[in-house]
């Protein structure tokens, strides 16, 4: 019982941790969340704004939250203009378009 409560209590505490991170991250880097994305879902056209993309980032699994994470790690040390990081976020708005 105890280990069950203490995994849910962990698991909740890391998911805060990484929308906090998130959410300093994208102000640091000066990204408009108002920002709208025109993907291509199986209805057709859908235009996403970055704060939805964020929002699903957040509730994301505990795996792909990590795999976006170490790929956010990486474009912050390597992209001072913020463009690949904005391709990254259209790609995850194309993963969620319907």
């Amino acid at each position: 019982m105890f280990v069950k409560w203490f995994t849910a209590m962990f698991a909740k505490r890391e998911r805060a941790m990484f929308g906090k991170w998130l959410d300093i991250l994208i102000e640091k880097r000066e990204l408009d969340a108002e920002r709208i994305f025109e993907v291509e879902g199986d209805s057709g056209t859908n235009f996403i704004s970055l704060a939805t993309v964020i929002g699903q980032v957040k509730i994301a699994s505990r795996n792909e939250r990590r795999k976006i994470r170490d790929i956010l790690d990486i474009l912050v040390k390597k992209d001072s203009c913020n463009a690949l990081m904005v391709n990254l976020f259209k790609h995850l708005a194309g993963a969620i378009a319907i």
